[in-house]
């Protein structure tokens, strides 16, 4: 425990409930989901090079909700289609009518959320540290200890979060029949 002013303060990482307070305060900071944005631009599809992982995401008109999300390497668009080949080794091709919507995964060193993630909560987490709260001055391993349990987590859950970019868009309301 330290001592802020007459205020007792528990080492940060000591026990659960502080570690779980600051991660969700952390999370909440990040704000709530934004709403996928319209992007009917299909030429960025067929600007994707061959072998990028992707899906695609039909409309549930065109599939059953079992077929309607397809994963695989891209492997053409045209301007009437995009075809992917499967893990099976297949190739499908889908009707550009069809297609709601086109994810491809981003690079692991472009995904800016997580990068944010981290720079944010390890700062937040240094800063609070160099104010007094907690007791931060166990040393290095109890440091990164400390970074492990909460850092560690906010900052995954963005990498992993942004993995996928989608590169096309149109909800069923801004369907062109």
């Amino acid at each position: 425990m330290t001592d802020l002013g007459g205020i007792s303060v528990a080492a940060i990482g000591t026990n659960r409930g502080p570690r779980l307070l600051w991660m969700a305060v952390l999370l909440l900071l990040a704000g709530p989901s934004v709403p996928a944005k319209v992007r009917p631009d299909w030429s960025r599809v067929q600007a994707v090079p061959p072998g990028r992982p992707m899906t695609v995401v039909l409309y549930k008109d065109k599939a059953p909700s079992e077929d309607r999300k397809i994963v695989g390497r891209f492997e053409s668009a045209t301007a009437a289609s995009v075809t992917l080949l499967l893990r099976d080794g297949r190739s499908s091709t889908m009707e550009r009518t069809s297609v709601r919507k086109v994810l491809a995964r981003r690079p692991f060193k472009k995904r800016w959320p997580g990068w944010t993630a981290l720079v944010v909560s390890a700062t937040a987490l240094e800063l609070f540290c160099a104010v007094g709260v907690g007791d931060c001055n166990l040393g290095l391993l109890h440091r990164l200890r400390v970074h492990g349990q909460i850092t560690a987590p906010i900052t995954g859950g963005f990498f992993v979060g942004s993995r996928r970019v989608g590169i096309y868009n149109v909800p069923p309301r801004h369907r062109i029949p």
